[in-house]
């Protein structure tokens, strides 16, 4: 899967003429170590720390290599809230009304192991 994802982004650089400015680098979240401090302009996650034991090493890692004035975009499911949007046709933004039977269980049995 993660080959299938660098492939994906380094053809949209490429096609995008930002290949030049690109440097791939696989690693974990909370060891940066491979990335010199300072040196990185943006870091973007989607979905990633909610998978991280060691939150906290992984913020620190993410500040350690930003250059200063650098940003942090970041997207994490917020997973206790989903079950909010079942019952109205919508889960997480997207039409689940064909499927609205299964999402209305998928709530109750949710709801069931936090009761």
């Amino acid at each position: 899967m993660r080959d299938l994802i660098e492939h994906k982004v380094e053809t949209y650089a490429t096609e995008s003429g930002l290949l030049e400015r690109c440097d791939f680098v696989n690693a974990s979240a909370s060891d940066l170590s491979q990335i010199e401090s300072e040196s990185v302009d943006a870091v973007t996650t989607r979905s990633v720390i909610i998978y991280v034991e060691e939150k906290q090493k992984a913020f620190d890692e993410f500040y350690r290599v930003l250059k200063p004035g650098g940003h942090v975009s970041m997207f994490e499911p917020i997973a206790k809230l989903s079950h909010e949007y079942v019952g109205k046709g919508y889960f997480l933004g997207y039409d689940v009304r064909p499927i609205e039977a299964l999402m209305k269980k998928i709530a109750e049995a949710h709801q069931a192991q936090h009761d």
